[in-house]
């Protein structure tokens, strides 16, 4: 099936500044993403969020938050994080980010939440210890409370997860008040207003004016969403939000594929799912020249650190 034409800007077209936040970091081992892996390779890399905002309205949208400055979670997630040995760091989180930009987090709009669970089953080999679990994607999931204001998106495989979660179920992994349910859109992508967009089977014009796209992007957990975000007035004025995606760009470039585990199991939850959508967005890369922005490219600090608030993000 040939891909859609992207849609083509309109006369006096709305769209998104857009600036990196610090949100914290983590050391990321080789073998649990990638195939031909260097077991000796762990990786320092951001759990990158973005601040967008609009270019009438002046809208302020935060994607994805990134790592807990007091790194705690449900019990079961944080004996996972001490087993898988996770070194985490986190000088600053989102809010402080947005602090030290000039902008207070109760001032955001919105905040689109791209990863909300993964799980993963792995059984003991002669690189790795011994681990099951099912747990809440800490590194994006944040915390939630200094955006008082904000309206919460997330993608709608997540509500019956989040709603089961803790304390109201010891064994959860995650947090009943991961968001302020209250205050939070899940989003179908079977519902009203969603429809192809290029590559992609899914996608919904959320302000309806064309300046942001979210995408379905099923594999890697239930509800996670991408953004297509239009960074001008321009043909070709885009850059794509991918979250976890890709935990390496080697996956995107097609010169490694997914590590799958002894169980069958891997980072996704459904791993031929990921691969697929994984092809989708290198289509978006190569066939439509898109910039794709992984939440951990491990050489952002190097390469795009001028791009962090107040710095905007050149396309």
């Amino acid at each position: 099936m040939s891909h859609l034409s992207l849609p083509p800007p309109a006369p006096d077209q709305a769209f998104f500044t857009l600036s990196a936040l610090e949100a914290g970091k983590i050391h990321l081992p080789e073998r649990l993403y990638i195939t031909d892996f260097d077991e000796t390779i762990v990786r320092r890399c951001p759990t990158l969020s973005f601040l967008l905002r609009h270019s009438k309205t002046g809208a302020r949208t935060v994607f994805d938050l990134g790592l807990r400055k007091d790194l705690t979670w449900p019990p079961k997630t944080m004996e996972w994080v001490r087993v898988s040995k996770f070194v985490l760091e986190v000088p600053q989180d989102v809010a402080d980010s947005l602090r030290q930009g000039g902008i207070q987090p109760e001032e955001v709009d919105y905040v689109i939440c791209a990863s909300r669970l993964v799980f993963v089953s792995r059984k003991a080999t002669k690189r790795d210890e011994c681990y099951a679990v099912s747990h809440i994607h800490f590194d994006h999931s944040g915390d939630p409370t200094p955006f008082t204001e904000a309206k919460f998106l997330l993608g709608g495989e997540s509500e019956a997860l989040l709603k089961a979660g803790f304390p109201a179920n010891p064994d959860s992994n995650f947090y009943q008040d991961t968001v302020p349910l209250e205050r939070t859109e899940f989003l179908y992508p079977t519902s009203t207003g969603w429809a192809p967009l290029g590559p992609f089977p899914h996608g919904l014009d959320y302000f309806g004016d064309g300046s942001l796209y979210l995408v379905d992007a099923p594999g890697h957990v239930p509800g996670h969403l991408n953004a297509l975000v239009r960074t001008g007035p321009a043909e070709g004025d885009w850059i794509y939000l991918a979250g976890d995606t890709a935990h390496d760009v080697r996956l995107l470039d097609g010169v490694r594929q997914i590590c799958v585990y002894h169980d069958g199991g891997s980072a996704h939850v459904d791993h031929v799912a990921a691969a697929e959508h994984i092809k989708r967005v290198r289509a978006l890369r190569d066939d439509y020249g898109v910039k794709i922005l992984l939440a951990h490219a491990y050489r952002w600090d190097e390469e795009r650190k001028d791009t962090y608030l107040p710095n905007t993000f050149k396309s």
